[in-house]
């Protein structure tokens, strides 16, 4: 499924709501149909459990985005600073979303 990585946490402008943001990339994905082309690609979010080094991903994951196919970058702008996070992405084609890619963790440091 291709390579799915580089969230960093970010300070987030002053105009923002949120004084932080992870921002999320990574390499194409392939389409459910292989004879497809990638359209676009959903993002989803689950919050996490941090305990020690462990982060456990919940199990309410949320699409929170897309990006169109050539994008491949995504910037979660709705965090809280404390909290821990999985990630995970499909890519979408013309007959449907393929399987989650592998999960991402990211965590906003706390004030």
């Amino acid at each position: 499924m291709g390579v799915y990585s580089a969230y960093a946490v970010l300070p987030q402008p002053a105009n923002k709501t949120s004084a932080h943001t992870i921002e999320l990339s990574w390499s194409e994905l392939k389409a459910p149909n292989k004879k497809d082309n990638v359209e676009r690609y959903n993002v989803y979010r689950v919050s996490a459990e941090q305990t020690g080094e462990e982060i456990k991903c919940g199990s309410d994951w949320k699409k929170i985005g897309f990006t169109m196919a050539r994008a491949r970058r995504y910037v979660d702008a709705n965090v809280a600073a404390g909290k821990a996070y999985c990630y995970a992405v499909t890519a979408v084609d013309a007959r449907g979303e393929s399987a989650k890619s592998l999960v991402r963790t990211a965590v906003v440091p706390s004030p």
